[in-house]
């Protein structure tokens, strides 16, 4: 017999200090699931939840089912709830639907303001929990490790893409890279980028020299026979 499916709104809460997160969803038990799975390797979108998961453990949390509705209810009842308890761990204070945001007549708008909650989040991790984000998503761990895209598949991905933003405009389109990641971020890589060509040219050109070399060497020409001047490339 086929397992019913249950929409509501749900809370993950700290049994150690009673703080918790609300959220709504399509499907219950799929949800806890991807919760837990996501803190576990510390990706969760959430970086107050995530970081009282690192350090009171996964034993101390418990997911309890606060309202079982209609999906066509959700959005209004995760906000009514989140305006009511002000739950500590939300990162924001505006109901999102995490898995049945595809649904939402603020779709866009939601995504915007994920995104640059997302960006926030990550100019406020530490150099640990970036290395911890990291090897999360290497190797085994990353859901895509050993899949092997065929012609076809790629070709059903690219096309979706191609319809999707005939209606969708990309949400960094025409803005600076600054603007994106900030200033001291977008120069960073702007500098370590140039660094690479320099070598990349450096590399050329003494690849080139030694060939040059090697030519005069084998027609027998001397180098003092020729006007030459050696030229030394220092990289800072």
């Amino acid at each position: 017999m086929k397992k019913e499916i249950k929409s509501g709104i749900y809370k993950i809460k700290n049994i150690k200090n009673n703080e918790y997160y609300i959220g709504s969803t399509i499907n219950l038990v799929r949800r806890w699931s991807q919760h837990k799975s996501r803190l576990k390797y510390n990706t969760h979108h959430s970086i107050i939840l995530q970081r009282a998961w690192n350090k009171y453990g996964k034993d101390s949390f418990i997911f309890e089912i606060i309202e079982e509705c209609d999906p066509e209810f959700l959005f209004e009842k995760e906000q009514n709830y989140i305006d009511t308890f002000n739950p500590k761990y939300n990162v924001g204070l505006n109901a999102c639907g995490g898995d049945n945001l595809t649904n939402n007549p603020n779709r866009q708008e939601i995504i915007q303001k994920m995104t640059e909650s997302l960006k926030k989040r990550f100019l406020e991790m530490t150099d640990d929990e970036k290395k911890l984000r990291s090897e999360a998503c290497k190797g085994i761990k990353n859901s895509n490790f050993g899949n092997k895209w065929s012609d076809d598949a790629r070709k059903s991905l690219s096309e979706k893409k191609k319809k999707y933003y005939e209606n969708n405009s990309p949400i960094n389109k025409n803005k600076k890279l600054e603007d994106v990641i900030g200033e001291e971020k977008a120069t960073e890589i702007k500098k370590n980028y140039l660094r690479m060509r320099l070598k990349e040219l450096v590399k050329k050109i003494l690849s080139l020299e030694n060939h040059i070399k090697k030519k005069r060497k084998m027609n027998g020409v001397k180098k003092d026979s020729v006007n030459t001047m050696d030229n030394k490339i220092f990289l800072f």
